[in-house]
């Protein structure tokens, strides 16, 4: 199916199809990256809380 566009249609067809690409490239790395960090606080804060916990439990002090 061939369609016949003007030159300005053919240019805002190549425009905004390149820049849906570059838009959804750029919101899937921040949305990795995100994750990636939220994944590693996490961890973090899980470890430091473990280990805080059981050095309470080892010398008795449960509160």
């Amino acid at each position: 199916m061939k369609l016949k566009m003007k030159i300005n249609s053919k240019m805002l067809v190549f425009i905004l199809t390149t820049t849906l690409i570059i838009y959804a490239v750029a919101l899937g790395y921040v949305s990795m990256s995100a994750r990636k960090t939220t994944f590693n606080d996490a961890t973090k804060l899980v470890n430091i809380y473990a280990v805080e916990y059981a050095g309470k439990i080892a010398f008795g002090r449960y509160g």
